[in-house]
């Protein structure tokens, strides 16, 4: 996630991140964290539960380095 907030900073005049963009990140990990909460302890909810840390984890990442301004400065 900081990677890939460091890169649109940088390529932000080439490559826009609208609010739209954001609502549908936020959306797939909403949806990730649905599948998550299914019940059951099969080898599905299993990679269900660890999608939807890892995709939560990447936009809260994306998040603090994209909207940052000194990072935006940085660039």
């Amino acid at each position: 996630g900081i990677g890939y907030g460091q890169f649109m900073c940088h390529q932000a005049s080439r490559i826009g991140w609208s609010f739209a963009d954001e609502l549908r990140a936020w959306w797939d990990v909403l949806r990730a964290g649905l599948g998550a909460c299914r019940p059951g302890n099969s080898e599905r909810r299993l990679f269900d539960r660890g999608t939807f840390v890892k995709r939560l984890a990447q936009r809260t990442a994306f998040d603090v380095t994209y909207w940052n301004i000194a990072e935006r400065a940085r660039w």
